[in-house]
């Protein structure tokens, strides 16, 4: 019986997103310390999600911040205080 995908990274699909970056990292400097060679070849995956993230990110802030600004409702009075009521 051959094992999807699915199956053999469940484990690690359950964890949080948090100890997902931290295995990441660790088998990054792994793959780099014991296959130089292999860890350039596979940096061009990174690359490619950095580049990726850099033209989502602003589609993203304007999408929220549009939903933002529509979800806005009238306060009847400020929900700020002044300044100087601060200090």
């Amino acid at each position: 019986m051959i094992a999807t995908a699915r199956t053999v990274f469940r484990p690690l699909i359950r964890l949080g997103l948090i100890p997902q970056i931290l295995i990441g990292i660790v088998a990054g400097v792994v793959l780099a310390l014991f296959a130089p060679g292999v860890a350039s070849d596979v940096a061009l995956l990174g690359q490619l999600f950095i580049a990726a993230l850099q033209a989502v990110a602003p589609i993203l802030v304007f999408v929220l911040v549009a939903a933002a600004i529509s979800a806005h409702q009238k306060a009847s009075r400020p929900t700020f205080a002044p300044c100087w009521y601060c200090m």
